[in-house]
């Protein structure tokens, strides 16, 4: 039967009381569910990943864009102005990612004056 092979394919499960006389369906069931506990987990684990992540990026980005900015007094004025775009955009996307919390960028603008 299709139920005896694959009892024979799952893996030792801890979480069963030995003492207790599991059917078949019942292992089954209760492999099912694990694998999908197991697999939101993982989902939800690599969503926040790569959320940090970018968020990460987006303060390295500006810290980087500041530097530049500040380090060179005698910019051309398109660079200028295209930096200053930038450094505006990267706020406003913080702020987003940030869903209102306004931790890394602080609405003081006198602390990030572009």
């Amino acid at each position: 039967m299709d139920l005896e092979k694959a009892a024979k394919r799952i893996s030792s499960l801890k979480t069963f009381n030995p003492n207790h006389k599991w059917s078949l369906q019942d292992k089954l069931l209760h492999e099912r569910v694990k694998k999908t506990h197991d697999r939101e987990a993982s989902i939800a684990f690599r969503k926040n990943l790569l959320e940090s992540q970018l968020r990460v990026n987006f303060v390295n980005e500006f810290d980087r864009l500041k530097g530049h900015y500040y380090a060179n007094k005698n910019l051309p004025a398109p660079t200028k102005t295209h930096l200053e775009k930038r450094l505006k955009k990267l706020q406003e996307l913080a702020r987003q990612s940030l869903h209102g919390k306004d931790d890394l960028y602080t609405d003081n603008v006198d602390d990030y004056k572009v």
